[in-house]
């Protein structure tokens, strides 16, 4: 499906006049690991990263992607957002 996706996220980038990158991630590593290796590698001064709002018991049941992220220390700013 994302080969579906890219063409249309390149021309909305360019009318918007917005550097579109993509890179494929070392999957290899896990999610959380492959961001924040990629963001050291590239000199990535901000990530932007969805969070999922947990509620209850949930929110002591495991981690998502953010929290592991944050976990790790990454080299840039991180805004996490719900």
């Amino acid at each position: 499906q994302f080969d579906k996706i890219l063409p249309r996220l390149e021309k909305e980038a360019s009318s918007a006049n917005v550097k579109l990158d993509v890179h494929i991630l070392d999957m290899r590593l896990s999610p959380a690991k492959a961001f924040v290796k990629f963001a050291s590698d590239h000199d990535v001064g901000l990530m932007v990263v969805g969070s999922i709002a947990k509620k209850g018991w949930t929110k002591h049941l495991g981690s998502d992607i953010s929290d592991e992220i944050m976990d790790l220390n990454p080299s840039c700013n991180v805004i996490l957002v719900e």
